[in-house]
């Protein structure tokens, strides 16, 4: 199991570019999964199953680990896994059929899923900026990320090859996170569809612009 984390946080390093800081938080994080494995006797990544996952969140909220951290440790060995199946390392992945950790936050209001689909629905997939707007939403709906870290998000902190996204939070502080299925595929369609059409898009390092080409403002997103 070393040798796959090894592997990983040098792609993290050399592919990713995160800072150092953010390398350490990724490395004790799978540490911390890593552990739980062995003091089960599982010394293979592919014997790890859903079930063993459910039983890793209930030993570390056992121990008094909070929840976003057992959060962040599942987000980055969810990211473990989908590199090393995309290498051959890895055959299957136990992280397919677990809720991703967002909707484990206290919300202070809770979406029923119409509500959600109707969100969602709101854009105009017939103009570049209602597919522009669909994208946005997806992809908040998807990592839980803050409006700002979306509005800042660049071309190349988005692949699409291993499905996640890096964002830049408070106080420059990184983090990767994954994408699914939905938010990748209108992502895409944004980007390939209407961006191009956008003023000057060629010339901007954001994902998300204005009509007039500038890069995405938070307080220009909720309008």
């Amino acid at each position: 199991m070393d040798e796959l984390i090894e592997s990983f946080i040098n792609y993290l390093i050399v592919e990713c570019g995160l800072s150092r800081n953010t390398i350490l938080s990724y490395s004790h994080d799978l540490q911390l999964f890593t552990n739980f494995l062995l003091s089960k006797k599982i010394s293979d990544f592919n014997d790890v199953r859903p079930d063993t996952i459910t039983s890793f969140i209930i030993s570390e909220k056992k121990r008094g680990l909070s929840a976003s951290s057992i959060s962040r440790a599942l987000v980055s060995t969810r990211m473990l896994y989908k590199f090393q199946i995309s290498e051959g390392k890895l055959q299957t992945n136990p992280f397919a059929v677990i809720d991703s950790p967002k909707l484990w936050k206290r919300l202070p209001i809770v979406l029923s899923v119409d509500k959600v689909d109707s969100l969602l629905s709101v854009p105009d997939v017939n103009t570049k900026l209602g597919v522009r707007n669909k994208a946005i939403l997806e992809l908040l709906y998807a990592t839980g990320a803050r409006v700002s870290e979306v509005a800042a998000i660049q071309m190349d902190w988005v692949n699409f090859e291993y499905g996640y996204v890096k964002c830049r939070g408070k106080r420059s502080k990184e983090r990767i996170v994954p994408l699914g299925t939905k938010a990748i595929e209108a992502i895409q369609n944004y980007l390939q569809v209407a961006r191009p059409e956008i003023k000057n898009s060629q010339h901007s390092p954001y994902v998300f612009l204005s009509k007039t080409g500038k890069q995405l403002r938070r307080e220009n997103i909720w309008k």
